[in-house]
C-alpha cells in the first residue's frame, strides 16, 4: 500500500487487470482476426491492416476501463538538483482516498491529486499562499494614472469605411450566389443537364 508520506512508484502489471480466461481469450481473437487480417493483405492491403486493427479493439477498450476503476490520475511535483519536474503518475483509487482533501484539485470537474514532493513527504500544493506585497504610495500614484486606459478607449477613425467596404464585398458575394442559383435553375428547366 502506498504511503502518502514517501511516495513510490506501483509495480502493478497490465496483465494483472485481466483474468486469465480473458487473456486467452484476447490472444485467440488477436490470431484469429490477424491471420484473417494477413490472408486479406493478399488482396487489399488497406482492408488486412482494419481487419488487424479491429482485433485490438476489444482489449485496449476492455483495459481503459478496468483501468479507470482501478487507478486515478495524480500530479506529482519534484525537485531534483535545483529542476522542478511536474510527473504524471497513476495510483490506485485505495491509497488516493486516504490522502487529505487539500491535495484535491479540480480539472474539468473531475477531482485530480497534485503534490510536491518534499524531503520524501508528499505535500499538497496551494499555490496561494503568498504573503500580500506591500503598498507604497507610488503603487497607488501609478494606478490613478489612466492616460494608457484613454488611449486604449479612443475609437479609431476610419472604421465606418471599412465597414461599408466589407458590406459591399458580402453584397457582391451574395449577388453573384444568387445568379448562379438562377442560371443553374434556368439549364434545368431548358433540359440542358
Amino acid at each position: 500500500m502506498r504511503s502518502p508520506n514517501y511516495p513510490q512508484k506501483h509495480n502493478y502489471k497490465i496483465t494483472g487487470l485481466f483474468n486469465k480466461k480473458e487473456l486467452i481469450g484476447f490472444l485467440i481473437t488477436f490470431i484469429l482476426f490477424g491471420s484473417l487480417g494477413v490472408y486479406g493483405m493478399i488482396y487489399d492491403v488497406v482492408m488486412g491492416v482494419i481487419i488487424i486493427l479491429i482485433a485490438l479493439v476489444p482489449p485496449l477498450f476492455l483495459f481503459k476501463m478496468r483501468a479507470d476503476k482501478e487507478f486515478i490520475q495524480v500530479i506529482k511535483i519534484t525537485d531534483t538538483d535545483d529542476v522542478t519536474r511536474i510527473n504524471h503518475e497513476y495510483w490506485r483509487i485505495e491509497d488516493v482516498r486516504e490522502l487529505d482533501r487539500n491535495f484535491f484539485w479540480k480539472k474539468k470537474n473531475n477531482l485530480i491529486v497534485v503534490g510536491q514532493v518534499r524531503d520524501n513527504k508528499l505535500i499538497p500544493v496551494n499555490p496561494f499562499n503568498k504573503p500580500i506585497p506591500p503598498v507604497t504610495s507610488g503603487h497607488i500614484k501609478r494606478s490613478s494614472i489612466q492616460s494608457a486606459t484613454d488611449d486604449l478607449m479612443v475609437p479609431e477613425k476610419g472604421t465606418l469605411k471599412e465597414a461599408v467596404v466589407l458590406g459591399g464585398i458580402f453584397l457582391l458575394a451574395a449577388g453573384l450566389v444568387l445568379m448562379d442559383y438562377l442560371m443553374f435553375n434556368r439549364m434545368l428547366e431548358a433540359g440542358r443537364f
